[in-house]
């Protein structure tokens, strides 16, 4: 008996042998990665005869169990390689020394897609050499000034310059302008020694007799020395004698001698003192001394001038003191006058009265 795709025998007794199944692939697995990583590959995908598998005699999976397709990877590094190098250009320079260069490229091919560059250059340069330019002259610095012509003072310098910064060749031209320079110079000033002015006129005399002095003086001025010139030589002060007659001394008191005593001892008197014109004494003609020799006074007596008023009690009741006081100046003793006869203070008693509250006994 044939059910779907799986016959059962039956046997002859009327049961069944075990059943026979044919294979049958089960579905595609995913695509396998690509056999390059750039470029063009292949890759692969895989399925499995078991869905179900084949069985008790069935058949084998019919039709293959792989499938290949083409893959593209990203594209392929590509190493740089240089074309080849082009002529040498013209040297450089129509004289002396110049370059001549040739040149390549990267481009037989181009790098691509991180392949590696070239190596070496692309520009080489040779020198090339062509008959010598013409050197134009140029100064150099100018050399120090020469010494000033002069030590001191003005003078004259002067500098010079030399063409051979560099110096002309190969029918270059010389240099332009002057090789050199004058100028005026300045040394230290020259010194200039002093020299004296006239004398002046004579000044006053320092004394009108006696012998004195008088004097004239002079600048070193004409001219003042300078920048270390000398000094004018002798003085610059004349002096000379004047005026030398005897001066007239007038005459002047000597001091008062002490005064004597009173010609009285009471009720007034007299005392004398005297100076003598000695200080000095009158001589060549001067003056006597002006005034008296003898002073005169009146000696005076002291005498009371009157009580002052009492003072106040010592006690305001019980019998106390106050006292009063006179001054002798009424007029006071002086040119060897009497002082004031008697006692200058009086005592009194005052409040004899009792006291209040107080017992007598």
């Amino acid at each position: 008996i044939k059910t779907g795709s799986s016959c059962v025998n039956l046997s002859v007794s009327g049961s069944s042998a075990q059943d026979r199944f044919h294979g049958a692939y089960s579905e595609w697995a995913e695509w396998a990665p690509c056999s390059v990583s750039c470029g063009v590959g292949a890759q692969n995908r895989l399925r499995q005869c078991n869905n179900p598998l084949p069985a008790n005699g069935g058949r084998h999976c019919a039709g293959s169990d792989l499938e290949t397709r083409r893959c593209q990877g990203k594209p392929c590094p590509v190493d740089g390689n240089w074309s080849e190098w082009s002529l040498w250009e013209e040297c450089s320079r129509t004289c002396g020394q110049g370059n001549r260069t040739r040149v390549r490229t990267c481009s037989n091919p181009s790098a691509q897609h991180g392949g590696r560059p070239c190596e070496g250059k692309a520009v080489e340069v040779i020198m090339c050499s062509v008959r010598p330019c013409p050197v134009a002259g140029n100064w150099g610095s100018w050399l120090p000034w020469s010494p000033c012509s002069e030590t001191c003072g003005k003078g004259m310098q002067s500098r010079i310059r030399l063409c051979n910064n560099p110096p002309p060749a190969f029918d270059g031209p010389q240099c332009e302008g002057t090789d050199t320079q004058t100028q005026v110079c300045k040394e230290r000033p020259c010194p200039v020694d002093g020299k004296w002015s006239p004398w002046v006129s004579w000044g006053a005399c320092s004394v009108s007799c006696g012998g004195g002095t008088r004097q004239r003086t002079r600048l070193c001025a004409s001219p003042t020395p300078q920048h270390s010139g000398r000094q004018c030589e002798g003085n610059d002060v004349h002096i000379d004698f004047c005026n030398s007659d005897p001066c007239p001394i007038n005459g002047n008191w000597g001091p008062w001698s002490s005064w004597g005593s009173c010609s009285k001892t009471c009720n007034g008197g007299q005392m004398r003192r005297y100076r003598t014109c000695d200080n000095p004494r009158p001589a060549n003609g001067g003056r006597a001394c002006a005034g008296a020799d003898t002073q005169i006074q009146r000696c005076i007596d002291g005498n009371w001038a009157s009580w002052q008023p009492w003072g106040q009690c010592s006690a305001s009741c019980g019998g106390g003191e106050r006292t009063r006081v006179r001054l002798c100046n009424s007029p006071s003793s002086s040119n060897g006058g009497r002082s004031c006869p008697g006692d200058s203070t009086q005592l009194s008693r005052c409040n004899t009265q009792a006291c209040p509250g107080k017992a007598c006994h």
